[in-house]
């Protein structure tokens, strides 16, 4: 197996866990606050990276401080606002709204980092809008405030993704999984109060969230140091599909414009990476 392969193959191993963790958030919703189960993540990330940089024999040690605070910044935002978003709407709807990204990973490219934007870019952009109207329209009665929060997310992570390749280019994948840990814990003394809700099982589904999490993005973060931010997007189609079909277990409620609005969506990501899905 190669390395592009393997690399692969990390992103779609990735892609799953994510999709179980979007699911064990929104169970945890019913008992603490999108922003208190997003700290505790990374409260047990920083802990979990500590003993892999520990056990590993590396040491702490960045190269490209700028990209690697910039990461933080942009990937803090992106998964506290995706978890809020969860707790006021539903996994499978958050995930849907977040994983846009691969357009604004493009559209940024374009704008900012000085990638070229193909005219399939362009379409693909058309059809994800219309999808997302739809989705935002589909009648089933969900909080629009959270699916605004949910498109702000997918911002956010169009920005991380940039970062995350790029600082990838020079420093360990766990490392960079510690700085959106880092600026993430700003929320932990704004919520420090629901520490006494945490019973034996709410304890286990936090662990749960943060080493799932710890997991997918150490995952995500080596496989990006073969592939592109653009084809490596491609990859996490999976994780909406998962994310929305695990969710049904738990409270979902679709209707046929959410699943026309996901059907335009998904189309307009093909066509925003028909490259990288003809190399795939």
């Amino acid at each position: 197996m190669n390395k592009r392969t393997f690399s692969y193959g990390m992103l779609y191993l990735a892609s799953v866990l994510l999709a179980l963790t979007a699911v064990l958030v929104r169970v945890a919703a019913r008992t603490f606050s999108g922003p208190f189960v997003a700290s505790i993540r990374f409260l047990i990330g920083i802990v979990l990276i500590s003993a892999a940089l520990l056990l590993l024999k590396r040491g702490f040690h960045i190269n490209n401080k700028k990209a690697w605070i910039l990461r933080g910044i942009w990937g803090s935002t992106s998964m506290v606002t995706y978890y809020w978003a969860i707790q006021l709407t539903s996994s499978g709807r958050a995930t849907l709204l977040v994983n846009t990204y691969p357009l604004f990973v493009a559209i940024l490219g374009f704008s900012i980092f000085k990638e070229k934007i193909t005219g399939s870019t362009l379409l693909g952009l058309a059809f994800c809008t219309a999808g997302v109207l739809l989705v935002l329209n589909d009648g089933s009665h969900y909080n629009i405030f959270g699916d605004l929060i949910a498109l702000g997310s997918g911002l956010a992570a169009g920005f991380a993704v940039h970062y995350v390749k790029i600082c990838r280019e020079t420093d360990n994948s766990i490392v960079i999984y510690l700085s959106p840990c880092l600026f993430g814990l700003v929320l932990l003394p704004a919520t420090y109060g629901e520490f006494r809700k945490i019973d034996l099982h709410g304890l286990v589904l936090l662990f749960l969230v943060g080493l799932l999490a710890f997991l997918a993005q150490s995952l995500m973060a080596y496989g990006y140091k073969e592939i592109s931010a653009s084809r490596g997007s491609v990859v996490f189609f999976l994780q909406t599909a998962l994310a929305i079909l695990f969710s049904i277990f738990v409270d979902e409620r679709l209707s046929a414009r959410f699943f026309a609005g996901l059907g335009l969506i998904i189309v307009g990501l093909a066509m925003n990476n028909y490259r990288a899905l003809q190399d795939s």
